[in-house]
């Protein structure tokens, strides 16, 4: 339910929302038993005693930067604030991201695709009570993660006022820890900051298939090392599905890209498309490209393993205009959108378990390499 100082949107934002609430209805899930302990298992800090700084980013910003200070030695990332490409009109959400702590490199240098993880400060709007404000948060989130599209998730919360809300968005969908106040639980803030500026690649979602030294984006396949382009040249245009992602690549010593790679999220650990390819290679057909291997990296029942999901969080539409904001809202209907789930479900433990299971629900993430012919 929005509160009912909601600020009405323009139409140009009005379709955006429309279009975010179509693509999340039936795959939100807020308040997840098991979130905190999955994510930031408790852990004695050094010096955890500085009042918390919430009176603008800047500020909770500095105040950011003299917490990792204290706890020198234990923390590999730092917060910057940065402005997300694409938004809102008339937003007042400003950035807090976490990147990697490079020393001397220019702050003003880092682009989307450096944002480990998100985090939206918010003084005027509630998020967490307000879905025209957490459906904004959804789509910077979202515009994150396109950055780096070959991700399996993102970490991102979003602090209105004093109240925190944690949370991951996956090919699936989107879910959340418990909101707190941070004024009356400081040291749970404090642990989840820790917590994020200790994370590895794995657990701040990063796709470790492909690295990075100074030569460049590389993938090992057990054999030759293989040179990737840094940008993919086929990337998903929506966050829930299969967010097929391909890369230009190429063998060591060579400067034709002919090697494609391919990571996206299917059904089965060799989806049709694999089976066609090889079955057509097989047959040697002539002009399609020669399938490699397919390599399985995960799934999404492994990364929501260990939490409890209850029914999926019913997203509604703001007012179009500041003449219908006493109106009551039209709330998208279900029924509309193709694979949405039912809203009758279990709490069980890993994926929520649906009475019409969507098929968004329990993908496995996959390498597939082929060489273009």
């Amino acid at each position: 339910m929005a509160s009912q100082d909601a600020v009405a949107s323009p139409p140009a934002d009005q379709s955006r929302l429309e279009s975010l609430v179509s693509e999340f209805q039936g795959c939100v899930y807020r308040n997840v038993a098991g979130y905190d302990a999955k994510y930031f298992p408790r852990r004695v800090l050094a010096h955890a005693n500085q009042p918390i700084a919430l009176g603008s980013p800047p500020e909770l910003l500095s105040w950011l930067h003299e917490f990792q200070t204290q706890q020198r030695g234990t923390a590999a990332n730092k917060f910057i604030l940065h402005d997300v490409k694409g938004g809102f009109s008339g937003t007042l959400d400003q950035s807090l991201c976490l990147v990697r702590d490079t020393g001397p490199k220019s702050e003003t240098s880092r682009s989307d695709a450096d944002v480990l993880l998100l985090g939206l400060f918010q003084t005027e709007t509630t998020c967490h009570k307000d879905e025209a404000a957490m459906l904004r948060f959804f789509y910077v989130s979202m515009r994150v993660f396109a950055a780096l599209p070959d991700r399996p998730f993102l970490h991102a919360f979003c602090i209105s006022k004093s109240t925190m809300e944690t949370w991951i968005f996956d090919r699936a969908g989107a879910y959340s820890g418990e909101a707190f106040d941070i004024v009356q639980e400081p040291d749970r803030f404090r642990n989840i900051i820790m917590a994020y500026m200790t994370m590895n690649d794995n657990g701040l979602g990063l796709n470790t298939a492909l690295q990075q030294d100074d030569q460049g984006v590389f993938l090992e396949l057990g054999g030759p090392r293989l040179s990737v382009e840094a940008e993919a040249f086929v990337k998903p245009d929506s966050l829930v599905g299969p967010g097929t992602t391909c890369f230009k690549a190429r063998m060591p010593g060579s400067s034709d890209q002919t090697l494609v790679v391919k990571f996206s999220w299917e059904q089965g650990q060799m989806p049709a498309e694999q089976k066609l390819l090889a079955f057509a290679n097989e047959r040697r057909v002539w002009g399609l490209p020669q399938l490699q291997g397919c390599r399985y990296l995960g799934d999404i029942a492994a990364l929501r393993q260990g939490l409890q999901f209850d029914q999926p969080f019913e997203l509604s539409l703001p007012p179009l205009n500041t003449e219908d904001a006493g109106e009551p809202r039209q709330r998208a209907d279900p029924e509309s959108t193709p694979d949405t789930p039912s809203s009758k479900e279990n709490a069980v433990s890993g994926v929520a378990k649906l009475e019409t299971k969507s098929k968004f629900d329990n993908l496995n993430f996959l390498q597939a390499f082929s060489i273009a012919t």
